[in-house]
């Protein structure tokens, strides 16, 4: 979220910079794309992470049905 508060700002003094530039109509796909070049880079980073969340809350629900 930092990332693209960031490019957001940037965009931010560009526009104030620059009036005359439609950055709307180029500030959203240049987004997206950041937007997606993080996740695919930070995905691999949080896998485990979440892959042990979910180990934990399916060990949790079986405790509490009381199933083994």
């Amino acid at each position: 979220m930092t990332a693209l508060m960031v490019i957001n700002l940037g965009f931010g003094v560009m526009a104030r910079a620059a009036p005359a530039l439609n950055l709307f109509a180029v500030g959203f796909p240049i987004t997206l794309v950041f937007g997606f070049v993080i996740v695919l880079f930070g995905l691999p980073g949080i896998q485990t992470v979440v892959v042990d969340l979910v180990s934990s809350a399916f060990t949790f629900m079986r405790t509490i049905v009381g199933s083994t």
